[in-house]
């Protein structure tokens, strides 16, 4: 569950740049 989290803020950030 932690490792989903981190890669849903990951794919946030990401997307924030975007």
């Amino acid at each position: 569950m932690k490792t989903d989290s981190r890669t849903f803020g990951t794919s946030t950030l990401i997307a924030k740049n975007t």
